[in-house]
């Protein structure tokens, strides 16, 4: 099956533009106001990375739940959010490289989150990093090695109404989207794009990440199965936690305060990892 081109840019400021946003200090209470992230002080920061089509923003309403924990920075690759108008890079490596080195230039402690197509973009970005995250946690979403799945390659395939029907499939649009014909038309154009740079996706083998690694599934999710999310063990050298929550795809839509105690958690056990010189066993349950 041949994909459709999308546009693409490939200018060096591409990977040196402002690729964060976060939650205004002063406001996150109450607004999470979205703000191009500066260099922030010396704290745990959380870069997370959103799904198909997502919004960077999307997980900067955490923000409030985590505030004495770590600072989320949501990572915006060219073409999204406040860079709308850049063109959009076509693969995973492209930006994952981006991701990297602007991570690089921030400095400071921080660990990496991402779902659905965002955790293998995670993932990738983690591969090329000069400094180790202190963990990963990576969100409905299949190890590697089996990506991209034969559903993403089929729907990358298809255009308008009949695309639109494929994604319902992983859960689909958002009513107040479907409803907004103008809305819709921009939503599925983006959506199109990142599940043809999901379809590209070709997982290259290379030494394991060293770092502890949380990986959360659905347990009514119909793309990702257990089974699936179990690949991630092979992905690092590190232990490996292992988290099964109710809900489906976006487990965390209806019920946000069960991922932000999971990143609680995750940070907690990150900790433990690192004071802990005993890695023989690289499984645990996580709860």
């Amino acid at each position: 099956m041949e994909l459709a081109e999308t546009t693409t840019s490939n200018a060096e400021d591409d990977y040196s533009g402002d690729w964060f946003i976060e939650s205004s200090s002063s406001q996150a209470r109450a607004t999470s106001a979205l703000i191009p992230s500066a260099a922030a002080p010396e704290t745990s920061r959380l870069y997370t990375f959103s799904h198909a089509g997502g919004s960077p923003g999307h997980f900067l309403s955490w923000q409030p739940s985590l505030l004495d924990l770590v600072a989320i920075k949501a990572v915006c690759p060219p073409g999204v959010g406040h860079r709308f108008s850049s063109g959009r890079l076509g693969s995973v490596t492209q930006v994952a490289a981006g991701a990297a080195a602007a991570i690089d230039r921030q400095g400071g402690a921080f660990a990496l989150f991402g779902h659905s197509m965002g955790a293998v973009i995670a993932f990738e970005t983690a591969r090329q990093l000069r400094t180790s995250p202190c963990g990963l946690i990576v969100s409905a979403c299949a190890g590697p090695p089996l990506l991209p799945s034969q559903r993403v390659r089929d729907a990358a395939g298809l255009n308008g109404e009949e695309f639109a029907e494929a994604v319902e499939f992983f859960g689909g649009l958002p009513r107040e989207v479907r409803e907004n014909a103008e809305l819709k038309e921009i939503v599925l154009e983006r959506l199109r794009h990142d599940f043809v740079m999901a379809a590209k996706y070709e997982y290259r083998e290379g030494p394991p990440l060293d770092i502890p690694l949380v990986v959360v599934v659905g347990n009514d999710d119909p793309h990702v199965t257990k089974e699936k999310a179990r690949e991630w063990e092979s992905m690092t050298s590190g232990r490996v936690a292992f988290v099964d929550v109710e809900g489906g795809h976006f487990y965390f839509d209806s019920r946000p305060e069960v991922l932000t105690e999971i990143i609680r958690n995750a940070f907690e056990f990150f900790s433990r990892q690192s004071m802990e010189s005993d890695s023989e066993s690289s499984y645990i349950e996580f709860i």
